[in-house]
């Protein structure tokens, strides 16, 4: 069976979690492969941190993508148009709620 065939055949899912998760605007790859990112939240709060080189390797972020923390500790990375089409903020009211 063919991807596009399967893919109509299958039935459709939306997504319903909740991530912590801030824009990168710089990528630093170190020579053993370490990611040093630089983040910044909605309000304009930057936030420093680094990932590791197997982090780097699997994810291969790019500038303006999203550093996406899952509640459980899974650390991931989303292509930006993929992350803004498939995630609203959280208002603070809501946040409670979560």
């Amino acid at each position: 069976m063919q991807y596009a065939e399967l893919k109509h055949q299958l039935p459709r899912y939306r997504c319903h979690k909740c991530v912590s998760a801030a824009k990168i605007t710089t990528l630093l790859t170190h020579v053993d492969g370490m990611l040093d990112l630089t983040v910044v939240d909605p309000d304009g709060k930057e936030s420093k941190i680094r990932m590791s080189a197997d982090w780097n390797h699997k994810h291969a972020p790019d500038l303006h993508g999203y550093l996406v923390m899952y509640d459980d500790g899974y650390n991931s990375y989303s292509p930006a148009e993929v992350f803004e089409k498939g995630y609203t903020l959280v208002t603070e009211n809501e946040g409670s709620e979560i």
